[in-house]
């Protein structure tokens, strides 16, 4: 694993386990198959996903979706695991009524996050 996929690791570790630190605040808890997640939690996931999903490296992504396919797991590529999931996020994020989240960074995502490689 190169340093950018270990940067892209350890950023939405740090997310996860800030985001679980504090679960007075009500941010995120879980409920069935359901997670609810607070819109400032989901406004620096997208960003930060955004700002490092770019980095990795194209090889390290065939590698990883070659071991994904190896291991049978399926879907087996990153357009389908990880990029799916973050524009549904994206659009979720764009559908919420978030009140507590500053217009600007409101505004940063709807101009700048496609999750583009």
């Amino acid at each position: 694993m190169n340093y950018t996929t270990t940067l892209i690791v350890a950023a939405f570790a740090a997310v996860v386990a800030i985001g679980s630190a504090f679960p007075v605040l009500g941010n995120a808890y879980a409920d069935s198959s359901k997670v609810k997640v607070g819109c400032k939690d989901l406004a620096l996931d997208l960003i930060t996903w955004d700002q490092l999903y770019p980095l990795v490296d194209d090889d390290d992504i065939a590698e990883n979706e070659h071991i994904l396919n190896d291991e049978g797991i399926q879907p087996d590529t990153y357009t389908a695991i990880i990029d799916d999931h973050l524009n549904d996020l994206l659009d979720d994020f764009k559908d919420a009524k978030c009140k507590h989240v500053d217009k600007d960074i409101k505004e940063y995502i709807d101009d700048r996050v496609d999750f583009k490689r």
